[in-house]
């Protein structure tokens, strides 16, 4: 820990100024991961701090010397600050069916439901806009504004070509409008938001959406819109996921496993988690991932602070 005045122990750190930098970096080469919750205008920020092994979270406070003026005014530079790097998290989890997105996203919500204010499990899009099955007949949802539950995802043929664009445009749609409001406002307000499928799903499972277009527009049409702060793909060998969910032949989700990794691959926030290990270790990995990309929005907000309190 941090010699002199300054003091850094998990439960109670009082640091001042440009050391905040110094002492995360301690706490990181200890094992602890700390994820951002926000700033009172007093100047104390609150952080919760995190071992990684079992994630099990603590409460720390960490006091820092704002910049000239930044109390006077209420605390409102970090507000600015926090519009950069919110305090909350989105993240997709991505795979064909049997992977486990949705237990996994559930398990990893309520493991670390104390590190932040909230949490949220959403099914594969912001739904801003309602289904086109819902357009057509609303008997068919459980309950209003809810998410339809697809036991039979290629039952169904693909739509033809016009039908099947205004597919596409409406779905994609949905997601550019519905990232502020269900993403990124969730972020600024302390909360993970984890989706169990997203819009590359467009990509790697069309039939699921009824688009039957070629490759091009709908790569077109992802690549266009926003994607979360964070997104896993789930893999696993073709045979063992499909000995848990009969749903799709081997050989489709052998298909859809090549696109998922080729499109992950290219993300610089994207990341592989196998899930061939006993779900509890997997639940694990996906967790740490979330953790420890908290942790980096919180040394680019201290790194700008310090920057900031040089500058003045």
């Amino acid at each position: 820990a941090p010699h002199g005045s300054n003091k850094a122990r998990v439960g109670n750190i009082e640091v001042v100024g440009e050391d905040a930098v110094a002492v995360l970096d301690v706490l990181a080469d200890e094992g602890l991961l700390v994820p951002w919750l926000g700033a009172a205008s007093s100047g104390v920020m609150e952080l919760r701090v995190v071992a990684e092994e079992g994630l099990q979270a603590q409460h720390v406070a960490l006091r820092l010397r704002l910049p000239v003026g930044a109390e006077a005014a209420g605390g409102r530079w970090w507000q600015r600050r926090r519009w950069r790097y919110p305090a909350g998290l989105s993240v997709a989890l991505l795979g064909p069916d049997g992977t486990g997105k949705s237990t996994v996203a559930r398990a990893c919500c309520k493991r670390l439901q104390h590190l932040f204010t909230g949490t949220h499990v959403q099914h594969l899009r912001p739904s801003v806009l309602p289904a086109l099955q819902r357009l057509a007949n609303p008997r068919q949802w459980g309950r209003p504004g809810g998410q339809m539950v697809v036991t039979d995802p290629h039952g169904k043929p693909a739509a033809g070509g016009l039908s099947s664009l205004l597919r596409l445009a409406y779905y994609s749609g949905d997601y550019l409008v519905g990232y502020v409001p269900r993403l990124y406002w969730p972020a600024l307000q302390g909360r993970l938001v984890m989706f169990d499928r997203y819009h590359p799903d467009l990509l790697a499972d069309p039939l699921r959406w009824r688009i039957g277009l070629p490759t091009l527009p709908r790569q077109l049409a992802t690549r266009a819109l926003p994607l979360p702060d964070l997104v896993v793909l789930l893999d696993g060998p073709a045979a063992m996921l499909h000995a848990r969910k009969e749903e799709l032949s081997p050989d489709e989700i052998a298909r859809q496993l090549v696109v998922y990794r080729a499109l992950v691959g290219r993300l610089s926030n994207g990341y592989v988690v196998s899930v061939e290990p006993a779900p509890e270790l997997v639940v694990t990995a996906v967790c740490k991932l979330v953790v420890r990309r908290q942790a980096g929005m919180v040394r680019r907000r201290m790194q700008s602070f310090r920057g900031k309190e040089s500058n003045s």
